[in-house]
């Protein structure tokens, strides 16, 4: 989503969405960015599924998820992988697939913070043959 709106030292729930435009897709496998010096995760794991509490999955049935949060990375990356891994594969809907939540730092002016897919790796698609598929992202910010 773009130019979410929220009042510094508040959280905000960011939903990463997927548009199939027609293809079956079964594996998205993407990082995002976010601007660390207005924007915070955190990391806690008080359930230990292995997915950061921050991090609200809205997945069908059958999909694997990993959700790699590194605190010491100097960039705020998250690592995603989704994922259909058992045949018969199935396709993700359109929708939000999930939602991270990040806490705003106080500042005392309108500021936009960046939300990105990062390029390095670049996010990939797969479809339910198990082929690679093309795809396109579009960043985010708060």
């Amino acid at each position: 989503a773009q130019a979410i709106p929220v009042v510094g030292g508040q959280t905000v729930q960011i939903p990463v969405r997927h548009i199939s435009n027609g293809a079956a897709i079964s594996a998205l496998i993407f990082s995002l960015d976010y601007d660390e010096r207005f924007l915070s995760f955190d990391g806690t794991d008080a359930n230990l599924d292995r997915i950061p509490d921050a991090v609200s999955l809205k997945l069908p049935a059958g999909f694997n998820a990993s959700v790699t949060y590194n605190a010491n990375d100097a960039a705020g990356e998250l690592d995603i992988f989704l994922a259909d891994v058992f045949p018969p594969l199935a396709a993700l809907a359109d929708g939000s697939v999930l939602t991270v939540t990040l806490r705003t730092a106080t500042v005392f002016a309108i500021t936009t913070a960046a939300v990105a897919f990062a390029q390095n790796p670049a996010p990939s698609f797969g479809n339910t043959a198990g082929a690679s598929v093309e795809g396109i992202v579009i960043d985010g910010s708060v």
